[in-house]
């Protein structure tokens, strides 16, 4: 009997002291749980990867941004109404590597300028981030880029884009995932590990990205390596508007009521806009061409020209840097020759911040030999320019012409070969 209270006593004990026991370890566990998280948080804060936090730069921790390279948007929403900038940039990632806010064109009072390019943006969206730039800060001065492939694409209804700065819960979940998360810790040490690095990527707080993501690629592999990457990808999208334009090659030329909605904002805000063909190496225009699309690139340029002039009063400028010049003909290295960077580009599609400060001062300083005005007087003789300069290179540069012919067969047989 002695023994059965023992036992039973001892029992008693022992589920006395187990119940008594998980109170403290679920304790322990929310203590450890809140500890830990706060430690995430306070490193994310403190070197803070995406601007978010808006955390001082310190050389040699954080003052490069590494991790901005693939969340620009979500780091250009928070320093788009930061910056308190007088001129806004607005175009594709072309724009947000070759132009400077820093520039030495930039006169007092057009700064300080925000650069608020984005990888693959498009008119509609930059609509929306024009819309929420001049909601965010006193603008006195706009310049959009566009892009000439975007406007030869067949005729598409106009969608808005969604805004650019997050409001409500989206902005909590903006936060929680900068905050918290695995992935934005991994992008603090990924941000403190590339301090040192003589080729830093990721975006400046004026919103410019830094070149070292096609400067190490062109040092690495040669530039002909980064054109040979890029060009089948641009032949690729040439080859598919042929099949998208097949039975209407008059179709209207895409998204001149955005371009239109984008005059008449800067017109009711008082600011000063500029609008410009984006420059693309000689490259793609050869695809154009190669393409049969030469006369709707000629068109484009047109109408364009006559929905800028009718939509801003003769007070809106149309730059033209596209085409066959100086700059954009500059030959391409063989594949794997580890030769020099092209001097005006980094591939077909992204110039250089030298060639976009010779943009920059033909817009806003009157340098001339790089860019021309559109307008509806001038575009028939500059479209016969530029049909004449496109024949002039066809002649000098065989060898260039070849190299985009094959890339155009291949993708054309590929595209053949889909269902």
């Amino acid at each position: 009997m002695d023994t059965l209270l023992t036992l039973s006593t001892e029992s008693g004990q022992a589920a006395t002291s187990e119940r008594s026991a998980w109170p403290r370890f679920l304790k322990a566990w929310v203590v450890c749980t809140v500890t830990l998280l706060l430690v995430v948080a306070g490193v994310n804060a403190s070197v803070d990867p995406f601007f978010m936090f808006d955390s001082p730069l310190i050389r040699g921790f954080n003052q490069y941004k590494p991790a901005t390279q693939d969340r620009e948007a979500l780091a250009k929403s928070v320093l788009l109404p930061r910056a308190h900038f007088r001129t806004v940039l607005i175009g594709t990632s072309k724009l947000q590597v070759g132009l400077d806010p820093e520039s030495t064109v930039w006169q007092p009072d057009d700064k300080p300028v925000f650069n608020a390019g984005l990888p693959g943006n498009t008119n509609p969206t930059t609509l929306a981030v024009l819309e929420d730039a001049l909601a965010a800060a006193p603008v006195h001065r706009v310049l959009v880029l566009l892009e000439p492939v975007d406007l030869l694409e067949p005729f598409k209804p106009f969608e808005p884009a969604m805004p650019l700065r997050h409001t409500g819960w989206a902005r909590l979940q903006d936060l929680l995932d900068v905050t918290l998360t695995r992935d934005a810790l991994e992008a603090s040490f990924d941000t403190l590990t590339e301090q040192r690095t003589a080729l830093p990527s990721g975006l400046r707080p004026n919103g410019q990205m830094y070149d070292g993501i096609f400067r190490g690629p062109t040092i690495n592999e040669g530039p002909g390596n980064v054109f040979g990457q890029k060009t089948p990808l641009n032949a690729e999208r040439i080859a598919g508007m042929i099949r998208r334009l097949a039975g209407q090659p008059q179709s209207p030329i895409p998204q001149l009521e955005v371009i239109r909605r984008i005059i008449a904002l800067c017109h009711e805000k008082d600011v000063q806009l500029d609008l410009a063909l984006a420059p693309v190496h000689a490259d793609f225009l050869r695809l154009v061409d190669l393409a049969g699309l030469w006369p709707r690139y000629l068109l484009m340029r047109k109408v364009l020209a006559r929905a800028v002039a009718e939509a801003g009063g003769g007070q809106i400028r149309l730059w033209n840097f596209t085409g066959f010049n100086a700059y954009s003909t500059e030959p391409v290295p063989p594949m794997g020759e580890r030769a020099p960077a092209l001097r005006w580009f980094w591939e077909p599609n992204h110039f250089r911040p030298e060639y976009g400060q010779l943009l920059l001062e033909a817009i806003y300083d009157g340098r001339g030999g790089i860019g021309t005005l559109l307008t509806p007087a001038d575009i028939t003789a500059l479209n016969q320019a530029q049909t004449t300069a496109m024949e002039h290179d066809r002649t000098a540069q065989p060898a260039e012409w070849a190299r985009i012919a094959a890339a155009l067969a291949k993708a054309n047989a590929e595209a053949d070969q889909r269902p």
